[in-house]
């Protein structure tokens, strides 16, 4: 029975990402998902709203995945917050440590450090790839910050 959820899970995956559709129907736990780049949002876009505010305030989560470990950025949408992170992955669980860099960043007097990092994705929608085009530098933009301001 699980490996049935988990085909009809990645089919409606496959289906909203070729298609271009906001979310999925369902959740999906992450570790089910393949190897790739994902979006998670804590709420729905408001598509009665310009495209720019249709997110405001939902937290998003942008995932690179390769096998049980992930990569990405956390911030929330339309303001200033955000973090990357690496960890782990258990069904929709990350755990691991996140990188902490004040806003605006003062390379002098601003402390930067490396922090636990646990949440769960549970509940959060999948979007479409494309859905927000800051998205799209998150991945490399948080490898660049780890490099920097890491030893690993």
């Amino acid at each position: 029975m699980n490996t049935i959820r988990r085909c009809k899970n990645l089919g409606i995956a496959a289906i909203a990402i070729l298609f271009g559709l906001p979310t999925l129907a369902e959740p999906t736990a992450i570790q089910n998902l393949p190897d790739g780049n994902y979006i998670f949002s804590s709420k729905l876009p408001d598509r009665s709203k310009h495209p720019d505010i249709q997110l405001a305030g939902a937290e998003i989560y942008v995932i690179q995945k390769a096998g049980d470990r992930v990569f990405g950025e956390f911030f929330v949408a339309n303001s200033s917050d955000f973090s990357c992170f690496r960890g782990t992955v258990k069904d929709s669980a990350i755990v691991g440590e996140a990188l902490y860099l004040p806003f605006p960043m003062d390379s002098v007097n601003n402390k930067i450090a490396t922090l636990p990092f646990q949440e769960n994705l549970q509940n959060f929608k999948l979007l479409a790839p494309d859905s927000i085009p800051y998205a799209k530098g998150s991945i490399q933009r948080c490898r660049d910050r780890f490099l920097r301001y890491t030893k690993s």
